[in-house]
């Protein structure tokens, strides 16, 4: 629900590497997220996004210096705990937004994954990389 990190922070997704298509609603969430460009940078080549990144495009809230990180973080965490009834409503009126369009991108990023899995050229990948 809400991204807090450090200046050093860095996130990367490794579908690339491995020849993997989406998932998990990749596809759907991170256009949403990081704009088109990005989040196809994201997806097709495992670029990684720096804190930086991450706070310019929404996906992190706050960045917070490394010393005072984890305070920050349980002051929110206790914040948290004691919400209203009218917050945790709102917040699960945001999670029901396009879940029905979120679900079936989930279920066809399943199906392609499926397809990969069950390839050769996987196969071979997967015995290339760990042997």
């Amino acid at each position: 629900d809400i991204v807090y990190c450090s200046p050093r922070a860095s996130f990367r997704i490794e579908l690339a590497e491995f020849n993997l298509s989406p998932f998990g609603g990749a596809s759907y969430t991170f256009p949403r997220i990081f704009g088109r460009s990005l989040s196809s940078e994201i997806l097709y080549y495992s670029r990684e996004i720096t804190a930086g990144d991450a706070y310019r495009t929404g996906f992190a809230s706050e960045i917070f210096k490394d010393d005072s990180l984890y305070t920050k973080c349980c002051n929110v965490a206790r914040r948290f705990v004691q919400v209203s009834d009218a917050t945790k409503d709102y917040k699960q009126s945001m999670r029901q937004y396009n879940i029905a369009q979120l679900k079936e991108v989930i279920e066809e990023e399943l199906e392609n994954l499926v397809v990969t899995w069950q390839s050769v050229e996987y196969y071979l990948l997967l015995r290339k990389k760990f042997h």
